[in-house]
């Protein structure tokens, strides 16, 4: 039997090569269809950002959804879930900063707190507006460096900071960008991104197909814990090895929520000195969970740790920065007392998602609005 020259060989295994290249593109352009079609998922709305660990994607249209909740919402230009503002402007500005309470996408735009809220101050004032800087998945730290690099363009007379407590303090100790050592601040920019983890990340805000697969496999411990051994994900900033939830720990007294505290107010020491150093006032509203709201939640989610001794105290945190905020006289608008006075079976709150429903939405804005008034910060 003949054998096939050298050169025929290789043509032979070049064109299977580009074959299966090419099925592999068409299973994939296949299965890319049929899962955006019958499946949509929920794509990725920013961009990894060195400064931020991730910044919001500019001209997006996104997709939220939950058992309670299917929203489509869009980015302006600047990548904010707001209208599209100038940063010009001849009348009086307040910025939001905060997470995805603020960023409120689990509601319209309209019945997101901060659109609320300037609707009932346009109805007194004009020239007025609430500009919503808020970015999902972020602490303190990156809020005030996205303050920094974007939002202070629009020349805000007030920075309201909206400090959420089931996950800020946690947000803050594990941050990527601010370290703590010695009782001191460290600032760990850039951070840096492997090219997987920017491949990967690309193919999250475009792949509804890559994007069901990754949630597939985080519904597995044992695919997760191997996905983060890849190095797919970037870890938190700060070790943490402890069976009870980062987001728990901060109702309790240890080590943990020790550094978490004192790191979070030194990044709030630094955010006030910005603000101040811009000529903005800066006011905090704390937001509570709806564990500390609603007595049905607390036994869904804390309940357990009574019955093995640890204790738990959940206003422990809301006075930790209350007092912070009193002391450097900062006005803090704490929504608990009126959140939790008016609350019926989880008024408030999605039943299986953290966030606020519109009724909470329309609660925290009519609890914002009031104090705005009484303490005459609009002019």
């Amino acid at each position: 039997m003949r054998k096939l020259p050298r050169t025929s060989k290789l043509k032979n295994i070049a064109v299977n090569l580009i074959l299966l290249l090419f099925s592999l593109a068409a299973a994939f352009l296949a299965a890319e269809l049929i899962v955006s079609i019958f499946f949509p998922q929920d794509l990725q709305k920013y961009n990894l950002d060195q400064d931020i660990v991730h910044s919001p994607r500019p001209n997006t249209v996104t997709r939220l959804s939950g058992p309670e909740f299917t929203v489509v919402r869009a980015t302006n230009s600047k990548g904010l879930v707001d209208y599209e503002y100038n940063y010009e402007f001849d009348g009086f500005t307040i910025v939001a900063l905060g997470d995805s309470f603020t960023e409120a996408s689990q509601v319209s735009l309209e019945e997101g707190f901060p659109k609320i809220l300037e609707k009932k101050l346009k109805a007194g004032y004009e020239q007025i507006r609430v500009v919503n800087c808020g970015i999902g998945n972020t602490g303190t730290d990156q809020q005030m460096i996205f303050l920094q690099k974007e939002c202070i363009k629009y020349h805000p007379n007030i920075v309201m900071l909206n400090f959420y407590i089931g996950n800020d303090f946690a947000n803050n100790y594990a941050s990527l960008v601010t370290g703590y050592e010695k009782g001191k601040l460290t600032d760990k920019r850039p951070v840096k991104f492997s090219r997987f983890q920017r491949f990967f990340h690309f193919l999250n805000t475009r792949s509804h197909f890559v994007k069901l697969a990754e949630n597939i496999f985080l519904n597995s411990d044992f695919t997760r814990k191997f996905l983060f051994k890849i190095g797919l994900y970037k870890t938190t900033g700060e070790p943490y090895d402890n069976p009870i939830s980062l987001q728990h720990v901060f109702f309790m007294k240890n080590e943990i929520s020790d550094i978490g505290y004192n790191k979070t107010l030194l990044i709030m020491d630094k955010l006030i000195n910005y603000t101040k150093s811009q000529n903005a006032q800066l006011i905090v509203t704390i937001i509570p969970t709806r564990e500390q709201v609603d007595n049905s939640k607390f036994k869904e989610h804390f309940e357990i740790y009574k019955k093995i001794n640890i204790s738990v105290n959940m206003t422990y945190p809301n006075a930790i920065l209350a007092d912070y905020l009193k002391r450097n006289k900062i006005i803090a608008i704490d929504l608990l007392p009126d959140f939790k006075a008016e609350n019926i079976n989880n008024t408030f709150y999605f039943n299986e998602d953290e966030h606020f429903n519109k009724i909470g939405h329309q609660m925290a804005a009519d609890v914002i609005f009031e104090r705005l008034i009484k303490s005459n910060l609009i002019s």
